[in-house]
C-alpha cells in the first residue's frame, strides 16, 4: 500500500502512529497516578510511607515517583546495576527515600523491611520483580 501513497503522507502516518503511542503510554500512566491518588485519598492514611521493590529508574513507569514528589517517605528498591545508578542520581533531593540495591527474594525481604525500619502500617507498596511476586507478597503478609 506504501507504494501508491505520496511519501508525504507515508510520513504523516508515522509520526501519526508516533504521537498516538506516546499519547497512549502518559494517558495510562496518568490514569495509573489518578487511581492509587484515589484510593489513598479514601484511606485514614497513619503516615505518608511507601516502600517500592524493583524500583527501575524511579521515574519510567513509576507508581511511587509522585507520591516521593509530595514529600512522602519510604524504601525504593532495585537490583539492576544500571537502573539503580540513574535511581541513585534522580532521587538524591528525596532525603526521605532510601535506596537500596538488593536482589528481593521470598527469604530476605522482612529483614530488608526491619533494616530499614520500614513501619508496620505502610501507606503503598508497590512491586513487580517478574516471576515471584505472589511468594514475596506471601512473605511478606505472614507478618501481619
Amino acid at each position: 500500500m506504501k507504494k501508491y501513497l505520496p511519501a508525504f503522507l507515508v510520513d504523516a502516518a508515522k509520526t501519526a502512529k508516533r504521537n498516538y503511542q506516546t499519547l497512549k503510554k502518559c494517558h495510562s500512566f496518568l490514569n495509573e497516578e489518578a487511581i492509587i491518588r484515589k484510593y489513598l485519598d479514601r484511606l485514614p492514611l497513619s503516615n505518608r510511607y511507601c516502600v517500592d521493590i524493583a524500583a527501575s529508574d524511579g521515574i519510567t513507569m513509576s507508581n511511587t515517583y509522585f507520591l516521593y514528589k509530595e514529600g512522602w517517605e519510604g524504601i525504593a528498591v532495585e537490583y539492576d546495576p544500571v537502573k539503580f545508578a540513574a535511581l541513585s542520581k534522580r532521587y538524591k533531593k528525596y532525603t526521605g527515600v532510601n535506596l537500596i540495591k538488593i536482589k528481593v527474594i521470598p527469604e530476605n525481604i522482612l529483614s530488608l523491611l526491619k533494616a530499614c525500619q520500614c513501619p508496620v502500617e505502610l501507606s503503598f507498596l508497590n512491586f513487580d520483580i517478574d516471576s515471584y511476586d505472589y511468594f514475596v507478597l506471601e512473605q511478606l503478609l505472614s507478618e501481619l
